[in-house]
Formats: C-alpha cells, sequence, structure tokens
C-alpha cells in the first residue's frame, strides 16, 4: 500500500480533557471580539469543511472566538464554486487560494505551511511544535485534523488520543496543502498576531476576495471558476447529443456533481449570506447600507435556486428531494431512460441559470460596497 492509500485512524468521541489551557479572561477580551460580535457563534454547528473547523478550534485554543459567518466569508469558502466538466464529482476539491493563508492574513496572524519530503521528518516537525505548545493542523487525505500536544486529535468536532504512530500513519502525502506545491508532507501552525485590523478591513478584504472568485474568468486545474463555472454546469446539462451514442458512463459522470460537490455549493452560500448579514452596521457610507441589503437578497435567492436545481438535477443515489435517481446498471440504454435523464438535465439547467443571475446580481452590490468605501478613502 502506497502512503498516500494509507488510511487515516478513525476519530472517536469527546474525551473528558480539557480544551487547552487558555483562560477564560483571555476568551473574553480576544482580539477578534467586534468581530465575534458580528456574527454569533452560539450553538453554531461543527463546519463540514475539517480544515476550517480545524482552524476554528485552532483560534479557540489561542483564545479567539471566531463565528462560522466569518470563518466561511473571510476564507472565502463562502463563495468558492469550481466546476470540471471530465469530472464533476472533484469540483469541491480545488482551490483558487489557500482558505486558511487568507484567513490567518485578513485576521493578522503569523502562519506557517511547512513542507517535509519524508513522513518521519513531518511528524518530528509536529514534535518540535508540540514541545512549545502549540497545535497543529495536519493532512489525513481529504481530512484535515487538529492535533494538540499530548496527540489530542479533533476532526469535525470530535476528539480523541491518539499515539505517535498512529498520527504519523495517518499523514498523506500530497501535492500541496489546499494548494498547489511539492509533493509531499506539510504541517500548518498559526502564530502570533502581528496586526489588529479594524472590522471593515476585515469585511472589505473579504468582499474583494468574493469578487475575484466570482469574476475570475479562467480555469484552474481544468475547473471552471466563479460565475463561468454556473454558465459550464448549464452548458453540459443543455448540450444536444445523439442518444444512439450516449453511454451510461457519460450520464454518471454528469449526475457525480450532485452530490459532495452540489451540497457543499449550496452550504457555502448559505454561510455566504451569513457573513453578509453579519457585515451589516460595518459598511455605513452613503449607499452601502442598501448595497449589502440587495447583496444579501440576491445571494439568499441563490440559495433558494441552487436547491430547486438540486432537486431536479439527476443524481447517482437517493437524497434529499431528488426527483431523478440513475437506475444502478440500466443494461443498454432505452431512448426513453435517456430522454426522461436529460428532461431532468433541462429542468435543472433553468434553476442554474436563475441562481447564476442571482448570485452576479449580489456580486454587482458587492462591488457598489468596495466601489464605495475605496472612493471615502481616497
Amino acid at each position: 500500500m502506497s502512503p498516500q492509500d494509507t488510511p487515516a485512524p478513525a476519530v472517536g468521541a469527546v474525551p473528558a480533557a480539557e480544551m487547552g489551557t487558555t483562560s477564560a479572561e483571555a476568551v473574553a477580551e480576544g482580539a477578534l471580539a467586534p468581530l465575534a460580535r458580528a456574527g454569533s457563534t452560539a450553538k453554531e454547528p461543527v463546519l463540514p469543511l475539517s480544515y476550517l473547523d480545524s482552524a476554528q478550534a485552532y483560534f479557540a485554543e489561542i483564545g479567539e472566538d471566531v463565528s462560522n459567518a466569518l470563518l466561511m466569508g473571510v476564507s472565502g469558502e463562502a463563495f468558492r464554486l469550481f466546476y470540471d466538466r471530465a469530472n464533476p464529482g472533484r469540483s469541491g476539491s480545488v482551490f483558487l487560494h489557500n482558505p486558511l493563508r487568507a484567513l490567518c492574513g485578513a485576521l493578522g496572524y503569523n502562519h506557517t505551511i511547512e513542507f517535509h519530503e519524508k513522513r518521519e521528518d513531518a511528524m518530528a516537525a509536529v514534535e518540535a511544535h508540540h514541545e512549545e505548545r502549540r497545535p497543529v493542523i495536519l493532512q489525513f487525505g481529504d481530512d484535515f485534523p487538529l492535533v494538540y500536544p499530548g496527540m489530542r486529535v479533533r476532526l469535525a468536532g470530535k476528539e480523541t488520543s491518539m499515539t505517535r504512530a498512529e498520527v504519523q500513519a495517518g499523514l498523506a502525502d500530497t501535492e500541496g496543502f489546499l494548494e498547489l506545491g511539492l509533493y509531499g508532507y506539510y504541517v500548518f501552525t498559526i502564530g502570533e498576531r502581528d496586526r489588529e485590523p479594524k472590522p471593515e478591513q476585515v469585511y472589505r478584504g473579504a468582499l474583494r476576495r468574493a469578487r475575484k472568485i466570482a469574476r475570475a474568468e479562467r480555469r484552474v486545474r481544468g475547473c471552471a471558476v466563479g460565475l463561468l463555472a454556473y454558465d459550464s454546469m448549464i452548458a453540459v446539462l443543455r448540450a444536444k447529443r445523439d442518444l444512439t451514442r450516449v453511454t451510461y458512463a457519460e450520464i454518471a459522470r454528469i449526475a457525480d456533481w450532485n452530490g459532495a460537490s452540489s451540497r457543499q455549493l449550496i452550504e457555502s452560500r448559505r454561510a455566504g449570506v451569513g457573513f453578509l448579514q453579519s457585515a451589516l452596521g460595518v459598511f455605513e457610507e452613503e449607499g452601502q447600507p442598501e448595497a449589502m441589503e440587495g447583496a444579501i437578497k440576491h445571494l439568499t435567492e441563490t440559495v433558494s435556486q441552487l436547491e430547486s436545481a438540486l432537486a431536479r438535477h439527476p443524481a447517482r443515489t437517493a437524497a434529499a428531494r431528488s426527483r431523478y435517481v440513475l437506475e444502478p446498471d440500466p443494461g443498454e440504454l432505452r431512448r426513453a431512460y435517456l430522454r426522461k435523464f436529460f428532461r431532468a438535465c433541462q429542468t435543472a439547467s433553468k434553476s442554474l441559470e436563475r441562481a447564476h443571475d442571482s448570485e452576479r446580481k449580489a456580486m454587482e452590490d458587492i462591488q457598489r460596497v468596495i466601489n464605495i468605501s475605496e472612493k471615502t478613502r481616497m
């Protein structure tokens, strides 16, 4: 078995051990307190993206209470959209920028991403950070656990104790850490805070990142990005095909998008709405509150249209509200079967087109907020 095929150790229930050594006073007086108040963290669900869940726990360890909405918005994950025609199922695992770099940079924290060619060297680096009482974020396959000193491991909101050997076996050799890079092992740490940005600076930077993603007009690792990704999805669903030559593999590939990638898109846009709502009151120049309200309205409509599209888009396996699920093995494809499949595609494309239109309008409102901010700073 190759190193990259090594399965990650299972993560169990939360132990009774305390969450680090941070004092209550440090949490109460955290440098991000104004931002935490902007987006409440009370009883929030565990973030579905393990690298952001680990980052949130890391910030809690150093005394910062950062909301889900802020994490998703500032990192850019609330506005990310990629689509790969050749492999739609991978669309949720491609990045234009490193979300953890973006998050730390925006909040004023130093951070390091260490590269190691050998698993043993990466493990030695983990232990060196632990000796200085620093947690680390690692990569176990598709997961990004937070490993505390003492080999306490948090993943997707759950914690367990692991041995050194188990942690080392779980390390995955990857082509970069949430970005393109050398093939090897990576260790991520958050350092000291070297500046304290004002809430407006944090939100303005996040809005610029959202605009950059939406208007990227490029391809990354074969994927269309942002608004172009909507165009690519719609084109695939509406393409005319010779039904006598369509294969099951082709329609299965189209259906692959309506799984983890589509659910991630829905959740990201819901988080985007929450992030924009948390920005209300931050931008107060003439025209900005109205533009922000418009962005919230349009992105809320995007979520509604995406939910409609997912209910109509063919899927590989049954899910909530799915109306058309592929037969496990239809054998020799019949024209009636294919006509039904592509009618479902056409119907889904209409909702995706409306989602594209509403998201474009949201970005236009976000651009208005940015323009007014830049004008008032001149």
